[in-house]
């Protein structure tokens, strides 16, 4: 089994989080580093999801998960296969 990434892995890579409502659909990009006052550095990323919520209608359906596009744009990693992708 592997380890579950911490907010210090997260800082070093992407270091940007995709954050989106799912109910009025309001989304950000927010970097890991707005966390830390709130989080250890080596909390779980999973141990954060419940404490988003959002700025626009005050929702706590939210969805937050790395923010890779910067790397996908630069070619260092492919983007996932039709079929796993998420509609929005």
């Amino acid at each position: 089994m592997t380890d579950l990434p911490t907010l210090a892995d997260l800082m070093t890579d992407p270091g940007e989080l995709d954050v989106s409502c799912m109910d009025c659909h309001h989304n950000t990009i927010m970097p890991v580093a707005a966390l830390l006052p709130r989080y250890p550095v080596e909390t779980p990323f999973p141990n954060v999801w419940g404490g988003f919520r959002c700025s626009a209608c005050g929702s706590r359906h939210v969805d937050v998960r790395p923010y890779w596009a910067a790397r996908q744009a630069a070619g260092q990693i492919n983007p996932p296969p039709a079929a796993l992708r998420v509609l929005r």
